[in-house]
């Protein structure tokens, strides 16, 4: 299995952008074949993973933090594996005829599609729940990288930024709850997890909330459904990849996966049958009020994606079996309708349905997969999706949990779907009323940059559209979509029929994903079942759409942004100036005030954890070892007058050398404690420090500015609370000492394993050398930063000399007067 990723992977890092470079876009039906064997392995495993016992790869990672590269091929993961690979083969050629050769980010792009591909089949892979929280993000990168894809266009940049922050925060809650779950069941492991579910505790409950805030938040579920529409500012290609067969599945998925382990914990089916059903509704309202056929379809998704998340996440055999025949049928109708879209487009030059008319005349084959995806997503038979909402509806009237209200719920949002389904289908059969002039010819391919009236448009000739705009007078009339772009589309649609006349076999195949859930019944995906109750609701359905069609054709179009859209651009907005005013505040320029800060923060934290102690009773008492020998004490006294004498000097110089002086008994302490290393150190950093003091104070003032005498109280309190706060904490650390010292390990193990003597040269190379290399890789950056800005300050200065220096380091044109200034 580790093939499946690693294949695409090496294609992604080494070969994509360098071939596209070379090629250009007839590059990606190259790329393609890395999908494309993928898919093939895929289904040379098929007979192993839908047998009832998963396929299992494990592969060491880091076993310090159980994280290793540990895959599972079963039914759920096998399915889902199909679609991400074989979708992605024919995103990628229809990407060959799609773009321009010219398109400067089309290597990056490549790249990028083809890491996401990778990730996404990493993610149904994996076994590993800290890896598949790693993988997660990947697609999440991935993702706003694609969406982003013509930085230079505003709305893409922000689309691409509103679903990073949304998915990125639902990201981060779900990992709280995987931890909390591999904390209180003992391991990482999914199989475990499904073999032995959470107990239905409180800290379980809460980390089943928190994964499913990740889920919700990838799979747009409401009131996080307002980015997908925004993210049809991307490419078509990425659209229909991305945003209807892969990513957006990947939280559906999650709740697929986990339903077995966790639809038995109290808010669980609560969150899922509610606000599933309640984004079906939703979604498909606002699906049948759009007329860029993107934004209908884009809403659509997340329609479809609620029923999704309803059916899966409930937790019962039927309602399993219907929500994995439907996750299917999604990837298979919604992907081809995105690329007839884009395919549209590209021949005609607009999106707009008031504009489209009598597509089949001129584009027959492309109208006809269209037609036959818009049935499929309308689920009417003989396409799977009828088999699987009729099941859905039996396992509702038939007392699964939501029962009747759930039932009447998929009724309404089934026959939403059908009347925007009937919407999107009418441009390619019938002809729109005339609404202007005699229609003109549109060039049969749209130069880049060319747009519509109140459109946005992206550097590969997307237009973003608007859910309002006017349309242009007159009808465009269809140029030319080659083969490259109707190809994907009439195989995407040609499968999405076969696996409906099939629905036996796919039956039969996903049957291994349903017989986890508990009690199965002998109802099973069919065309047929008779004269029954689902059947009744299902003609109610497809009357009640065709009427819906005809009461909204000329209803007035959506405009606006929606309320949640509202609320995370003002959520946005407050935070940053919250954070621009908290900055402004604590950031003043001010070193006395950051000192303050650190030092006050410090002692409340210390007075916060000595309270906490005390409160245990738990304390240990204290005892004091004044000295080793009389050497310590000399030094201690001389440190101890070093420090008074620096606070009660006025002049700069003599505070600086005091400072120096109490640098030097500290290391005449490390002497006395045997480490002349350390010593040596500290001899050498504390004179570096007093020649660059001497050389900077020239620039400045002879003497300190004199400050009140209540600041000068209130900073003396602070710093002996603080420190009387720090002496305690480590004194008190001493003593509660229960365990051995680990300084007698080191001593243990320093020469036999390191071949190392010094005990403090072989902890820093060795025993923590990542720490060491961390360091140094810091003062390095810091230390190439630092220069790049004096030189870049010498080049803007001309060379200007001493003086009337920058004393305050605020760009000033000299020392600068008052306190604070004389503070720095």
């Amino acid at each position: 299995m580790l093939v499946l990723l690693l294949l695409p992977l090496v294609l992604a890092t080494c070969v994509a952008a360098p071939l596209v470079k070379a090629v250009g876009p007839r590059a990606f039906a190259v790329l393609a074949v890395a999908p494309a064997t993928s898919t093939l392995l895929a289904a040379l495993l098929a007979p192993d993973a839908v047998d009832g016992t998963p396929v299992l790869e494990r592969h060491t990672w880091v076993p310090g933090i159980g994280l290793g590269l540990d895959l599972r091929l079963d039914t759920l993961s096998l399915t889902l594996t199909l679609i991400a690979t074989g979708i992605g083969t024919l995103v990628l050629v229809y990407c060959a005829g799609y773009f321009d050769r010219d398109a400067a980010k089309l290597p990056s792009f490549a790249t990028s599609l083809v890491a996401f591909a990778t990730a996404m089949t990493g993610l149904v892979l994996a076994d590993n729940l800290l890896l598949l929280y790693v993988l997660w993000e990947l697609t999440t990168v991935t993702s706003y990288l694609l969406i982003g894809y013509d930085d230079r266009d505003r709305s893409a940049r922000h689309a691409a930024l509103q679903a990073l922050v949304v998915t990125t925060l639902g990201g981060l809650a779900m990992l709280a709850g995987l931890i909390t779950w591999t904390v209180t069941t003992g391991s990482a492991s999914l199989t475990a997890l499904l073999a032995d579910p959470p107990e239905p505790t409180a800290a379980n409950s809460c980390a089943a909330v928190l994964v499913l805030l990740g889920a919700f938040t990838k799979s747009a579920q409401w009131p996080f459904h307002f980015w997908l529409p925004r993210a049809m500012a991307a490419p078509t290609p990425v659209s229909a990849y991305l945003h209807a067969a892969a990513m957006v599945k990947a939280g559906v998925y999650l709740v697929a996966r986990l339903a077995p382990a966790a639809a038995h914990l109290a808010p669980w089916r609560a969150l899922v049958l509610t606000l599933g059903l309640l984004t079906l509704v939703w979604g498909a309202w606002n699906a049948l009020r759009q007329t860029d056929l993107k934004l209908l379809l884009a809403h659509g998704t997340t329609s479809q994606l609620g029923l999704l998340t309803a059916m899966l996440g409930t937790g019962t055999h039927e309602l399993a079996l219907a929500g994995a025949g439907l996750l299917v049928a999604h990837a298979v109708f919604k992907a081809p309708l995105f690329l007839a879209v884009g395919a549209v487009d590209h021949a005609t030059g607009t999106r707009d349905l008031r504009r489209l008319a009598r597509l089949g005349r001129h584009l027959p084959l492309l109208a006809t997969a269209a037609v036959a995806a818009a049935a499929a997503m309308a689920a009417l038979p003989p396409f799977l999706a009828f088999a699987a909402k009729e099941t859905a509806l039996y396992a509702w009237s038939t007392g699964a949990p939501g029962g009747w209200w759930a039932l009447v719920a998929t009724a309404v949002g089934s026959a939403l779907t059908t009347a925007y389904s009937i919407r999107f289908a009418l441009p390619f059969l019938t002809a729109p009323p005339r609404v202007g002039p005699p229609p003109q010819p549109r060039p049969p391919h749209p130069r880049r940059g060319e747009t519509e009236p109140g459109a946005g448009t992206r550097g590969d000739g997307e237009r973003t559209g608007g859910e309002g705009d006017r349309p242009e007078p007159g009808h465009a009339v269809p140029g030319h979509a080659g083969a490259w772009l109707v190809g994907p589309v009439v195989l995407l649609s040609a499968a999405g029929l076969a696996l409906g006349l099939l629905t036996g076999a796919v039956d039969s195949f996903l049957a291994g994903y349903a017989a986890a859930f508990p009690t199965p019944s002998p109802y099973h995906l069919a065309l047929w079942h008779g004269w029954t109750l689902p059947l009744a609701v299902t003609a109610l359905v497809l009357a009640g759409g065709v009427a819906g069609h005809l009461l909204t054709a000329r209803g007035r179009p959506a405009e606006g942004l929606a309320l949640a859209d509202r609320a995370y651009r003002h959520t946005v907005t407050g935070a940053n100036k919250a954070a621009l005013r908290v900055t402004a505040a604590v950031q003043s320029g001010s070193l006395p005030r950051y000192l303050a800060i650190v030092l006050g923060t410090l002692a409340a934290a210390l007075a916060a954890t000595a309270v906490a102690v005390l409160a245990t009773g738990d304390a240990a008492p204290l005892r004091f070892h004044l000295w080793d020998t009389p050497v310590q004490a000399v030094a201690a006294a001389g440190i101890v007058v070093g420090c008074v004498l620096v606070v009660r000097t006025d002049r700069r110089l003599t505070a600086v050398l005091l400072a120096g002086t109490v640098g030097y008994e500290l290391a005449l302490l490390f002497a006395v404690h045997g480490a002349p290393d350390l010593a040596l150190t500290q001899f050498l950093v504390e004179t570096v420090t007093l020649i660059a003091f001497v050389l900077v104070l020239r620039r400045l003032p002879r003497t300190f500015s004199r400050r009140p005498r209540a600041t000068r109280a209130a900073r003396l309190v602070l710093a002996a609370v603080a420190a009387a706060l720090l002496t305690g904490t480590l004194a008190a650390g001493l003593n509660a000492r229960r365990a051995p010292a680990v300084s007698a390990e080191f001593l243990a193990r320093s020469e036999p394993e390191a071949h190392g003597k010094e005990v403090v040269n072989v902890i820093l190379v060795d025993f923590r050398a990542f720490d060491t290399l961390g360091e140094i890789s810091v003062l390095a950056v810091t230390s190439i930063g630092v220069a790049s800005m004096v030189m870049a300050g010498s080049g803007r200065s001309g060379g200007r000399g001493s003086g009337q220096g920058d004393a305050g380091g605020d760009g000033g044109p000299g020392p600068r007067s008052g306190a604070e200034g004389g503070e720095r």
